[in-house]
């Protein structure tokens, strides 16, 4: 990884859940890290080969882990006014 193309901030969000008081759901986002990403769209054809879902716009997002954190499906990652979910994790060995 070259540290020179991190250079989109993206914050990454856990989300919990909690009952409100009309015994209703409710999504609790509590800011976990602020980073410098590499924030790349996919093309059609890259969608199409990792088996991603096919008419909505997928990102590939590099970002360096903190050693002992803990990233999963369920964190929320926030860029450029966008909210992301994130449907594959790729460790960079």
């Amino acid at each position: 990884m070259q540290t020179g193309k991190l250079k989109y901030r993206v914050e990454f969000y856990t989300v919990t859940g909690s009952l409100n008081g009309q015994l209703g759901y409710s999504a609790v986002e509590t800011l976990a890290s602020t980073r410098y990403a590499d924030v790349r769209q996919l093309s059609q054809s890259e969608t199409l080969t990792s088996g991603q879902v096919v008419g909505e716009n997928n990102f590939e997002i590099k970002v360096r882990r903190v050693p002992g954190e803990i990233m999963a499906k369920s964190t929320l990652i926030k860029w450029n006014n966008r909210r992301m979910n994130i449907t594959s994790i790729q460790a960079d060995d």
